[in-house]
């Protein structure tokens, strides 16, 4: 018997959708798409681990981003920081999946960065719908494909088994981590895909 759906955030409950956002920077910064997808890849993976556990702030993971346009000020760094977080708006279908759920707890397991957690915490009908919260940047602890520190984390506070729970998320790789415990899995493609498969694994509406 499934007792706790886990969510990630963006990309499942919000919108996630980084070629959108390089356009509305470059056009902003007054740069080529290709220059601001230059800035935003340099030594992404090692910025990305630091940002989403809390390690950096949205500045300092900006700030090879930044230097196409030394000529900022810092009032434009913050505008250009805003500019990133705005589009990480809620996925209408999914939320009305969440809202639909019965006879299960929710959770979120999510590697998020402050400012971001922040900007989706504004959106209280979603977050206050959930039991419990695992967020990265709060943790120190991030996903990553084969460690299952954080979903064991999850577990342990849920006070639950991984067969009774479902995680979902975007990208596969997480899924499949969660599932090397034990737990169901959904890679989320979209809201009807997604109430479908939850269907399947028994869940009810």
């Amino acid at each position: 018997m499934i007792k706790w759906v886990f969510f990630d955030l963006a990309g499942v409950l919000f919108v996630e959708d980084y070629p959108q956002m390089m356009r509305i920077l470059g056009k902003s910064m007054g740069l080529p798409a290709d220059y601001v997808w230059e800035g935003y890849y340099h030594n992404l993976k090692e910025r990305l681990c630091l940002w989403n556990q809390g390690r950096c702030s949205a500045l300092e993971f900006w700030k090879p981003f930044f230097r196409l346009r030394k000529d900022a000020s810092l009032s434009m760094k913050k505008k250009w920081v805003q500019e990133t977080i705005d589009p990480f708006i809620p996925i209408p279908g999914t939320v009305k999946v969440l809202k639909q759920l019965k006879q299960v707890k929710l959770g979120i397991i999510s590697n998020q960065p402050r400012k971001v957690i922040r900007h989706m915490n504004k959106q209280k009908a979603i977050m206050n719908a959930f039991d419990i919260k695992l967020v990265s940047c709060y943790l120190g602890l991030i996903k990553r494909f084969g460690d299952p520190r954080i979903f064991k984390l999850a577990l342990k506070r849920a006070k639950t088994k991984p067969e009774e729970c479902i995680y979902i998320d975007d990208r596969a790789v997480h899924v499949e981590t969660a599932q090397s415990l034990g737990t169901k899995g959904i890679v989320f493609e979209s809201p009807q895909q997604l109430k479908k498969e939850l269907r399947a694994l028994g869940v009810k509406f």
